[in-house]
């Protein structure tokens, strides 16, 4: 129920489901003032809204990225010469 919930909120502010692309520190704020726009639009009982194929698309591409992403890190980290340099990074500046 959660997670349809959440994708409601998604639907109507499209901007929750591809990224926001401002300062992480308005974000808290951005997505608080959307969640009170979706309240009203809930108290005013304003229909949900349908599914955008487009928007869709494009999140499903954005996470097919972003698997892509982390993929490629996790085999990065498990390579011993980045572990051992990263080791030397940690020692010559973070031990005392």
């Amino acid at each position: 129920m959660i997670e349809r919930k959440y994708g409601i909120l998604k639907r109507r502010f499209p901007c929750l489901s591809i990224g926001l692309n401002c300062h992480i520190d308005r974000v808290p704020a951005i997505v608080v003032a959307c969640c009170v726009l979706h309240n009203l639009c809930i108290r005013l009982e304003d229909p949900e809204p349908p599914a955008d194929p487009q928007i869709e698309a494009l999140v499903r591409q954005l996470e097919l990225e972003n698997e892509d992403a982390t993929l490629s890190f996790e085999t990065r980290s498990r390579c011993p010469a980045s572990f051992a340099k990263r080791n030397v990074i940690v020692t010559n500046f973070f031990s005392n």
